[in-house]
């Protein structure tokens, strides 16, 4: 969908008292209906936008009635073309109240970083405990929420996953693979318990001890299971799956001229 042209207006808020050297630059296509709506967000604490950074200074500095209105241009084009042109005034002005540029440079990108950075130091303690408010009283939707997303999104994440593991190790491989040692050491000398047997094995020689006689008993001993069983098709006897042989002879019984023989039939 192509984007339309319209008027657009670029204004200055600024205040009467001309010790107050701040401003605020706007753009907008109504410059009456957001000037209503600049008033509503000043004066009445039920608005959402009530406690944002430009109006508690502007209430700070004469309330609302101590402030006026310019309007600095007129731009015809499009939304993007007139948000250059007011990203210019907000960049060329020294003493501005936008949190927010409309066109992100790397001048007005930088700005905001140390905007953001200074805003954290000053409020920590409280972003910090209004963030762990919300965790607690959201607990289940969120832990929802991300069980959700991993879940429609698995082969996204597993691909960015991977995209950041080769990253890492083009980096810096020698680190990496020493990283990587370390990581194999400490998980090799961790020591866990067989869930068939009840041994304790370290984690790497799990699989070849779970594939030794001495656990495969265990496992064949077993209530049927059908992860590591199966029922033969011949005499329905309960196998392991693993190793078809093991702990078990199939054996028929053939009557021919009235003496029983015995042959056996391989799985």
């Amino acid at each position: 969908m192509s984007e339309e042209r319209r008027e657009y207006t670029i204004y200055k808020w600024f205040c009467k008292d001309l010790s107050v050297k701040e401003v605020y630059i706007g753009m907008t296509i109504n410059f009456k209906q957001r000037k209503k709506g600049h008033k509503g967000a000043c004066t009445l604490p039920s608005n959402d936008k009530y406690n944002q950074s430009k109006y508690v200074f502007i209430r700070k500095h004469g309330a609302y009635c101590n402030w006026d209105y310019q309007i600095l241009e007129k731009v015809y084009g499009l939304k993007s073309e007139a948000k250059i042109r007011e990203t210019m005034y907000i960049e060329n002005c020294k003493n501005c109240l936008n949190e927010i540029r409309s066109v992100q440079t790397k001048q007005s990108a930088e700005q905001k970083r140390l905007y953001n950075k200074k805003r954290y130091e000053e409020n920590k303690e409280e972003l910090l405990n209004g963030m762990r408010n919300y965790y607690i009283n959201n607990k289940e939707k969120i832990l929802d929420y991300h069980k959700n997303y991993r879940n429609v999104n698995k082969e996204i994440i597993k691909e960015k996953s991977k995209k950041r593991y080769e990253e890492a190790k083009k980096r810096n491989p020698e680190k990496f693979k020493e990283r990587s040692r370390e990581q194999y050491k400490r998980h090799a000398g961790i020591k866990v318990s067989c869930k068939y047997c009840s041994a304790t094995i370290t984690r790497t020689s799990m699989k070849r001890h779970q594939s030794r006689t001495i656990c495969k008993t265990v496992q064949f001993a077993l209530p049927y299971d059908p992860d590591i069983h199966k029922m033969c098709s011949v005499c329905d006897t309960k196998i392991l799956i693993k190793g078809k042989e093991f702990m078990h002879n199939c054996q028929f019984e053939i009557e021919f001229d009235n003496k029983p023989l015995k042959k056996k039939r391989k799985l």
